[in-house]
């Protein structure tokens, strides 16, 4: 049989395309299976029970073209900040680490499945992984830092007579960090809208695809609530506290 190098080379190319394609289906296992120990890791709720749970959010237009509400319920700015944190907590952090998770896996999914006509679906498989990493680090650094010290600075607030308490800036210098993430975490909103397209779906998307733009959009919305909570109502209200309590000294 005469050598047919067209043949060789088409082979060749096959077999490339093949050991590509494992590599990147290995890889994006390698990446659940870290963000899924990570969420394992952080899921530390505060068991204290919380007064109001908003379970009917009002659908918002994506935080990118559309000025935030404050919030879902009117009512919020005027609780207490230790019922604050923990409804931050329970509702707005225990959705994200649930459904961080869910999400990614889906577009593990899709990619795999749609990635040779939408080769966008990696380059989303790449920058949602490091979006949920910072996101589910920050939500650990509010749980563990920054809520804790809140709530004993509220606690304080009723005592009669001098305090020694003080948080030596921390507070303030901790809202300042967050504030920061906040803002590349809208960054990150953002080029999900350009490698979705603005989350308008390809003619040959699946069901799976349908669900994860689905899934994603209901994750902005709950995202935006989230950080305008702490920016507009928590943060502040905690800055004024431990202003209050420092000149109390």
């Amino acid at each position: 049989m005469a050598f047919n190098s067209m043949h060789y080379y088409k082979s060749l190319l096959t077999i490339k395309h093949s050991s590509e394609k494992w590599f990147t289906t290995y890889r994006l296992n390698i990446l659940l299976s870290v963000i899924k120990m990570f969420i394992m890791s952080t899921q530390k709720l505060s068991k204290i029970p919380v007064m109001f749970i908003a379970t009917n959010y009002q659908k918002t237009e994506p935080l990118l073209t559309k000025e935030m509400k404050t919030t879902s319920s009117p009512d919020l700015d005027k609780w207490d900040l230790d019922n604050l944190t923990d409804y931050i907590i329970t509702t707005h952090h225990s959705y994200a680490k649930k459904n961080a998770a869910i999400i990614y896996e889906l577009i593990q999914e899709v990619a795999n499945r749609h990635s040779e006509k939408h080769p966008e679906l990696l380059k989303l498989t790449e920058v949602s992984f490091l979006f949920f990493h910072d996101l589910l680090n920050h939500m650990a650094k509010e749980e563990q830092i920054l809520f804790p010290n809140i709530n004993i600075l509220f606690k304080k607030k009723d005592y009669k007579g001098i305090t020694t308490y003080t948080t030596f800036g921390l507070i303030r210098e901790a809202v300042f960090a967050l504030q920061k993430e906040h803002l590349a975490a809208e960054e990150d909103l953002k080029l999900f809208h350009k490698l979705t397209n603005d989350y308008n779906l390809p003619e040959d998307a699946c069901n799976s695809y349908k669900y994860l733009f689905m899934k994603m959009k209901e994750f902005e919305n709950d995202l935006v609530l989230h950080i305008n909570l702490e920016n507009n109502i928590l943060f502040p209200k905690a800055i004024a506290l431990d202003g209050i309590i420092e000149r109390l000294k």
